[in-house]
């Protein structure tokens, strides 16, 4: 980047001298002497990633089979009252009858 002062004294970034913005390089990043993030630091932010995303399907899946088996279980005790329920109607009905 361009850093000058222009003919009111102020500093400019970013300006070149003809008026055009800066060009970014051809060049790579090593040669250019920009900072580079390392390629094995990136390959561990992206098994990171990759581990919480495995581990919140697992979660997900987890809370998914509970869900279920709450509901069927709710669903079996529903099923038990009302036989329950007949079963005792049927008997109060033969006591009277």
């Amino acid at each position: 980047m361009a850093v000058g002062h222009d003919g009111e004294g102020d500093v400019t970034a970013g300006e070149m001298p003809d008026g055009e913005a800066p060009r970014q390089s051809a060049a790579s990043p090593i040669s250019s002497g920009e900072p580079v993030i390392e390629s094995s630091r990136m390959k561990f932010d992206e098994e990171l990633k990759a581990m919480i995303v495995a581990e919140a399907k697992a979660k997900l899946e987890e809370d998914r089979k509970a869900a279920k088996a709450a509901a069927e279980a709710e669903a079996a005790a529903k099923g038990a009252a009302e036989e329950l329920k007949k079963n005792i109607q049927e008997e109060t009905k033969a006591k009277f009858e």
